[in-house]
């Protein structure tokens, strides 16, 4: 398995600037080989992203990093399980336009967050929603060629593996599966992150990297929590994923790109000590 890294881990949860040579020089240097592009509505829009193909291209080339997956936080705010018709087609728009940008740099696969429950909204209108959502941002992705990657969040919404699995085979195309996140799958007091492996197994389209500490309000860097690496990561091996583990672990301590840079680190070393076994 490969070293990725997600920008976030670099800017925290919300970019402040265009993409930067410093900013990839520095992950680079970690001797990390793929890093995980952000869409969102300020700098790092879609639009921007592919205006700036051939600049981000070249420095993406200069340190020899490959972009794997696309990631966006603005499903948080565009509900695709929404009741409102408006703010799904947007979320819809989204998904649409991380798979073009996704197919300009090569990446394999895009990350979606499938919904959020509602106030005073059954459960199973929320479903169907998210369901219909996907579906149709899935013609798009099969269009271009790219994957659509259900990620297991921190929100209302697919909580369990088998819930998780349920939503796929729902949604029922051959371009959607999941997008695992190994933190995230410590929540709820589950702490069975290879159940979610085994569950979802063949059908894995990315993998993000972090631990688990609710001491220190839920995430934390890898290595530094209780996730049992020595125990997962086999069995993420034997279920037929081999490609990149992309950390993504912002700062809990302070702001900023040293910050960032130095969670990078951090996770990197303890990701690496794991992988080394």
């Amino acid at each position: 398995m490969k070293i990725g890294m997600n920008l976030w881990t670099i800017y925290g949860w919300e970019l402040p600037e265009q993409l930067s040579e410093q900013v990839l020089a520095a992950i680079a240097a970690m001797e990390v080989e793929a890093v995980e592009l952000v869409v969102d509505e300020s700098l790092n829009g879609v639009e921007d992203l592919l205006t700036r193909e051939r600049e981000i291209k070249a420095l993406l080339a200069r340190h020899y990093l490959s972009v794997p997956s696309i990631a966006s936080a603005l499903f948080l705010r565009y509900n695709l399980g929404s009741q409102d018709d408006a703010v799904r087609s947007h979320g819809v728009s989204i998904i649409q336009g991380m798979c073009r940008v996704a197919a300009t740099y090569g990446a394999r696969a895009v990350l979606v967050v499938a919904g959020q429950q509602e106030p005073d909204t059954p459960y199973k209108l929320t479903w169907d929603n998210a369901v219909r959502s996907v579906r149709v941002a899935a013609r798009t992705a099969e269009e271009i060629g790219v994957l659509i990657g259900v990620e297991n969040a921190g929100t209302s919404f697919l909580h369990t593996p088998g819930e998780m699995a349920s939503f796929i085979t729902a949604v029922d195309h051959p371009n959607v599966g999941s997008y695992l996140d190994l933190g995230n799958s410590m929540y709820g007091s589950s702490g069975y992150p290879e159940n979610w492996c085994t569950t979802l197994a063949g059908n894995i389209h990315a993998v993000h990297a972090k631990d688990h500490d609710p001491k220190r309000g839920g995430y934390t860097y890898c290595g530094e929590g209780d996730l049992r690496w020595a125990e997962v990561l086999p069995v993420l091996r034997a279920c037929g994923y081999d490609r990149e583990l992309i950390v993504e672990t912002p700062s809990k301590e302070a702001s900023g790109i040293e910050a960032g840079l130095d969670a990078a680190r951090r996770s990197v070393s303890g990701l690496r000590r794991f992988l080394s076994q």
